[in-house]
């Protein structure tokens, strides 16, 4: 599989630095997963159809709201409804992705 055709993604573990570590030291290792081209696009697919859009950052003269990193995350929501119907679905556990290569 030539680099083209892979993309990769690193899932950093959730570790806290242990205090006698120094800064200068390497971070724990994250564990590595190669995609080809046709199941990333799969995977971004699914993601895409899964979680509802939300507004980038920026000027909404439209709404009166400007949107910075600083804003709660309701700002963001375009579509409240979509937005409660994947927050349920989460949080009952049932959550499962789908997409055909």
């Amino acid at each position: 599989m030539s680099d083209k055709e892979t993309i990769r993604i690193w899932l950093k573990k959730n570790v806290a630095p242990d205090q006698s570590m120094s800064m200068i030291e390497d971070p724990p290792p994250a564990t590595r997963l190669e995609l080809n081209e046709t199941t990333a696009s799969a995977v971004m697919r699914a993601l895409e159809r899964a979680f509802p859009r939300l507004r980038g950052y920026g000027i909404y003269p439209d709404l009166g709201l400007e949107i910075y990193g600083d804003n709660p995350l309701e700002d963001r929501i375009i579509d409240p409804q979509q937005f409660e119907k994947m927050r349920k679905l989460l949080e009952s556990k049932q959550f499962k992705l789908y997409e055909q290569t």
